[in-house]
C-alpha cells in the first residue's frame, strides 16, 4: 500500500507573501508617483526658464526678474523681494 503525501506551503507563509508583495506593490506606485511629479517640475522649470529667457531685459525688469536670476526664478528658488 502506498500513501501519498502532499507537500506545499502553509497557508500562513502564503499570506505573509502576499502581504509582503502588496507592501512591495505599495511603495512601488509611491517611488512612481514621486518620479512623476519631480519629472513634471523639472518640465514646467524648462518651460518657465525657456520663456523668461526669451524676454527682453527690459520685459524681466517689468516683472522685477533681473537677466541673472532667470535660472533660480524658474526653478522657483528665487524670490522677489517683498514691497514695503
Amino acid at each position: 500500500m502506498t500513501t501519498h503525501t502532499i507537500r506545499h506551503t502553509p497557508a500562513s507563509g502564503l499570506a505573509r507573501l502576499a502581504a509582503l508583495l502588496h507592501d512591495l506593490a505599495h511603495a512601488s506606485l509611491s517611488l512612481t508617483r514621486a518620479c512623476d511629479r519631480w519629472l513634471a517640475h523639472r518640465q514646467r522649470a524648462a518651460r518657465d526658464s525657456a520663456e523668461l529667457r526669451a524676454m527682453s531685459d527690459r520685459e524681466l525688469a517689468d516683472i522685477g526678474v533681473p537677466r541673472a536670476s532667470v535660472d533660480p526664478a524658474s526653478r522657483g528658488l528665487w524670490r522677489r523681494d517683498p514691497l514695503r
